[in-house]
């Protein structure tokens, strides 16, 4: 289920959650798109340099400045992702 209140307090069991999301909906790792969705989520946290419960809008727009549509893409899902499971809210 993907909506709902999700219950991680750190990045490693957040992304343990987000990938077991993706295993469930069919995005395995064997694919290429979903290899790059598995590898969002860390690679948003490296360009932003926080744990994600602390990224504020600013920093997630940040990421999509001069990036292609395909890592929008991937960077969006993780980020549709926060928001279902209750991790962020949009204002």
């Amino acid at each position: 289920m993907i909506l709902g209140q999700g219950t991680a307090q750190t990045d490693d069991e957040l992304f343990a959650e987000y990938d077991q999301f993706l295993q469930t909906t069919g995005r395995t790792t064997t694919s290429c798109v979903g290899k790059r969705l598995h590898g969002a989520p860390g690679a948003m946290q490296r360009r932003i340099g926080k744990p994600v419960l602390e990224w504020t809008d600013e920093d997630i727009l940040q990421l999509y400045a001069g990036r292609q549509p395909a890592t929008w893409y991937v960077y969006s899902a993780f980020l549709a992702f926060l928001f279902f499971r209750g991790y962020r809210r949009a204002f």
